[in-house]
């Protein structure tokens, strides 16, 4: 994949965790599940493209929007965590509520599971209910 291809990909992963992030705090969940599946998507072409080929999105760590650090923590943290790690810390007092409540719940699965996303297992902190709330 040239630089031209790459930059591409970055602009539109970038623009996708954008509309993905405000469609979810926003509660427009059509939306950001198209652009969730986008992200998804260009995650994959990267990591296809060569060994560590996602290393590239670290670029975008450092973004001005909370939801691209937020997607960038959750594709990058495996490879990734010293410099991850730090920024899903900061991302959990995100004024986007819903996105540092993702921020909480992937820094949990990474302390205690080693890994993030839907196939780690459920933070224990989800686990334990209130009775009160029951």
């Amino acid at each position: 994949m040239n630089q031209d291809e790459l930059d591409t990909l970055l602009e539109r992963y970038r623009k996708a965790a954008v509309r993905a992030g405000e469609a979810i705090e926003e509660g427009r969940s059509r939306v950001a599940n198209k652009a969730a599946d986008e992200i998804y998507m260009i995650a994959e072409m990267l990591r296809a493209s060569e060994p560590g080929g996602e290393r590239v999105l670290l670029s975008l760590l450092d973004d001005e929007h909370p939801a691209v650090r937020c997607s960038v923590a959750r594709d990058t943290v495996a490879i990734a965590p010293e410099r991850v790690v730090p920024v899903l810390r900061e991302l959990v007092d995100s004024p986007m509520k819903m996105l540092g409540f993702s921020a909480s719940i992937m820094l949990e699965q990474w302390e205690t599971f080693g890994q993030v996303g839907p196939d780690a297992p459920f933070p224990p902190s989800l686990l334990r209910g209130d009775p009160e709330d029951a």
